[in-house]
């Protein structure tokens, strides 16, 4: 399976807003979004591996990532920066042909 690309594109995107905070102009606030959908010979490589007995979950469908972070400035020279990610793969049960895309 290592010679499957796993996905067909990727999208990342992101925004910062400085000062959200009246007297804090300094921090930082932050929300990225990545998504990616999993390829078609990566999802028949799975439902083969499905009707083998070898996987018991669904077929990737997609995955999605989402980002928050907030830079805190405690003093001029050292920042407080707590970062969140949420990180969602999609499953589904879906029938695929059992051929690759060439």
């Amino acid at each position: 399976m290592s010679d499957i690309n796993t996905l067909t594109f990727f999208f990342i995107g992101g925004l910062v807003y400085a000062g959200l905070l009246p007297s804090r102009d300094r921090d930082f606030v932050g929300l990225g979004f990545a998504y990616g959908p999993f390829s078609d010979d990566l999802c028949c490589s799975q439902r083969v591996q499905q009707r083998m007995g070898g996987l018991t979950t669904g077929v990737q469908d997609f995955e999605i990532v989402v980002e928050f972070t907030y830079q805190y400035e405690l003093t001029p020279h050292l920042i407080l920066q707590p970062d969140m990610s949420c990180i969602i793969t999609i499953w589904r049960n879906r029938e695929r042909s059992l051929t690759p895309s060439s």
